[in-house]
């Protein structure tokens, strides 16, 4: 059996670690010292242009497994979005009368199609959307996918799959973000100091 597919895919990760949950639910509270390094994301859109092959293999093997068949596909990706995040090393303690301090450092990657027309805030020209079937992408791979399917003595089908084995390379329209420094805030009414943390 031969087949062809064109799938697309989007999907992702995030990870929030439990000091950001603990926050959100109970609070800041004074003395506690929250950390937010294992704090990461990762988004994508792929879309992938596979053949697959698959047929008879053996009878028997063994004498356990009856009727084995097996499948590989190869695939060509391209991806139209990816956005992730990592290399984080943030926390913040409350001090004293609700004083803030802080380390934040985190890098932000992200690689578009240019048919999407996201705008960087560095690139000073004007992109334009015109996203369709046939669309610029922005990264290229390629991945292969292998199966086997067997009858095991008692009639029980069983089977075992290795998917997704390939890379990604994303080539065109990146941009990579990063933030790093120090915050110390002892007035939560003070501009400066709130426009300091903004900056950061």
């Amino acid at each position: 059996t031969f087949a062809l597919a064109i799938t697309d895919v989007v999907s992702g990760n995030y990870y929030f670690p439990s000091d950001f949950a603990e926050l959100l639910l109970e609070g800041n509270k004074p003395g506690r010292t929250y950390s937010f390094d294992e704090l990461n994301y990762n988004t994508w859109w792929l879309r992938s242009y596979s053949i697959s092959y698959s047929n008879f293999l053996t009878e028997d093997l063994l004498g356990i497994f009856k009727n084995i068949h097996f499948g590989v596909t190869g695939k060509y990706i391209n991806g139209f979005v990816f956005s992730g995040m990592d290399d984080i090393s943030s926390s913040f303690h409350t001090g004293d009368n609700n004083v803030l301090s802080g380390h934040f450092s985190a890098r932000v990657r992200h690689s578009f199609s240019r048919n999407l027309a996201v705008k960087y805030d560095f690139d000073t020209t004007t992109p334009i959307y015109d996203f369709n079937i046939i669309a610029q992408p922005s990264g290229h791979g390629f991945g292969f996918d292998f199966g086997l399917a067997a009858e095991v003595l008692g009639g029980i089908d069983v089977g075992m799959a290795i998917t997704d084995l390939g890379y990604i390379n994303w080539s065109d329209n990146i941009a990579e973000h990063q933030a790093i420094g120090d915050f110390y805030i002892d007035d939560l009414f003070d501009k400066n100091q709130l426009d300091t943390l903004v900056d950061l």
